[in-house]
This record gives C-alpha cells, structure tokens and sequence, in this order.
C-alpha cells in the first residue's frame, strides 16, 4: 500500500474539504432529533384490549420530533386483567388502543406495567396527525 492510499487522519480529511462523514449515519439508527413538548393530555378513558374494556386515567405527552410526532405516557386503574405473572407481560400485550375522553382513540405499546399502572408510548395516525386540538 502507498501513502497515497493510506487511511487520512481526520485532521486531514478537515482541511481537505470537511470533516469526515459519520460512520453511524444510514445505519438504522433511531432519529435523534431534538424533542419539543407541543402540549399534555389528561382524563378519563377506556384500555381497550380483546374484548377487554378498562376504565383508566391518562396523562399523554405530545411531542415534535423533526417532522413527526410523538406521545408517551402512563395509565392509572385496575390493570390487574392485564398482568399475568409474566415479569416481561407488557411487552406481549398486542393490539391495545386508548380511547380517550373524547372519543377519538390511539394504540398504545405497554412499555411498563403493573396491577395499577402502566407507562406506553402512543402508535398510530392520530398521534401523527395530532392529538392536540
């Protein structure tokens, strides 16, 4: 190999034209985006899961990540229905939907759970569409 085609250290590549591209991007990496809280929710709704209808309280945060949306945040209730003994329950828990106190209605994935409460990031085209009125 020649020094021609030897690796450049960074501080060269710099002064050639810039900084050396990021070995990280295009890697599947989840967008890192700063957040901007838009808003919060709170109020009485429904868990809706199976044939399941749970009365809960919600608060939701909304937030701005580049162009999308995200929502996070934790449910209040009799959730025990929900709890099998299994330590890793919430994460199997598939097709669960809030419904909201004004009837609009958002999946949720259960990040966290216990007999009365449970943590869940918000799916689905009304978080991206915003739940914020």
């Amino acid at each position: 190999m020649s020094n021609d085609d030897a690796e450049q250290p960074a501080g060269d590549d710099a002064r050639a034209g810039g900084p050396a591209p990021s070995p990280w991007k295009g890697r599947g990496r989840r967008d890192h985006s700063p957040l901007k809280l838009l808003g919060a929710l709170r109020g009485a709704g429904v868990l809706l899961w199976l044939k399941r209808q749970l009365p809960v309280t919600y608060e939701i945060d909304v937030y701005q990540r580049g162009a999308g949306r995200t929502a996070s945040g934790n449910l209040e209730g009799d959730l025990s229905a929900l709890v099998s003994g299994d330590k890793d329950a919430a994460g199997k828990l598939a097709g669960v939907r809030l419904r909201l106190e004004d009837g609009r209605e958002i999946g949720v994935d259960i990040l966290e759970l216990n007999r009365s409460a449970a943590g869940f990031d918000g799916t689905g085209a009304a978080v991206e569409a915003g739940l914020l009125r």
